[in-house]
């Protein structure tokens, strides 16, 4: 199973108030099937809904309206600022793809991010269940977001299901390349041994840096929780300069899951080359 997010991406600038359709394709996708979507405002941390209010994550349903797998979200943003968008899709066969983006709203702004109310949360999410992209498991497979991302087996994401955070890296954040890091965060309630499933890419190449040491097509890492206060942790040594994106996938007891993602960037030399991957 393959599918894309054509529109928006990250250089994308679209004028609040203003109806736009944010689209890709589903490879021998049906008309009729559905992609869960979240749009989450980046400065505030909240999510905009399908009822017009920003707050706790809520799915979004998007629609492949055609033959040709063109699948559609019709949206009018409303505030200003940078938002983070993931798209997540489930095929026949109960494999699942997520695909992500940022973009920006320009203009002003008719419903503030910044006015909710805020109540005990993890990393801007709540447990609940109207949130969940509703399947039971995950992860089987150890790989997801291929084709430019692998399949999620017998899966699919949930950003709030389970409550867990990725406190670093932040966006913010500068790397020496060969220099040996943590990147990590918490898992509510998490048991030590617990694992997460990690996906590190090199935006400027499209490349993904793997557990072998190499550049290429996604392969996850395998991020541990290493104590009882559910501290997780994942050793990673940069072997190339440039902007990357991370992704961290946690499933809890109750099968359910979660989705974290951050950028950080890699200052230095290059001693793998990202660019070198054959097409």
């Amino acid at each position: 199973m393959a599918f894309t997010l054509e529109w928006p991406t990250s250089v994308v600038r679209i004028q609040s108030g203003s109806e736009v359709s944010l689209y890709g394709y589903v490879q021998d996708g049906r008309a009729g099937e559905e992609l869960q979507v979240q749009i989450r405002h980046l400065d505030s941390g909240q999510y905009w809904r399908p009822d017009g209010t920003f707050g706790d994550v809520m799915n979004h349903q998007a629609t492949v309206v055609d033959s040709s797998g063109h699948w559609r979200l019709m949206h009018t943003p409303q505030a200003a600022g940078e938002y983070e968008m993931v798209v997540v899709y489930t095929d026949a066969e109960r494999k699942t793809g997520a695909r992500s983006t940022t973009f920006n709203v320009l203009g002003d702004t008719y419903v503030n991010p910044f006015a909710v109310s805020a109540d005990p949360e993890i990393n801007g999410s709540i447990d609940s269940g109207s949130d969940e992209f509703d399947d039971a498991n995950l992860m089987d497979n150890t790989e997801f977001n291929k084709d430019s991302a692998e399949l999620i087996e017998d899966s699919l994401l949930s950003a709030s299901a389970a409550s867990f955070t990725l406190e670093w890296p932040t966006s913010v954040v500068r790397i020496q390349s060969g220099s040996e890091v943590s990147l990590y965060g918490y898992v509510q309630d998490g048991r030590a041994g617990e694992e997460l499933q990690v996906q590190i890419r090199h935006l400027d190449s499209g490349q993904y840096w793997r557990p072998d040491g190499t550049f290429g097509d996604v392969m996850n890492h395998q991020a541990t929780v290493v104590d009882s206060s559910g501290h997780w942790r994942l050793m990673h040594t940069p072997q190339a300069a440039g902007e990357y994106e991370m992704v961290v996938v946690y499933t809890d007891a109750e099968r359910k899951t979660g989705a974290r993602s951050t950028t950080f960037n890699v200052l230095g030399d290059t001693y793998v080359n990202p660019f070198a991957v054959s097409a």
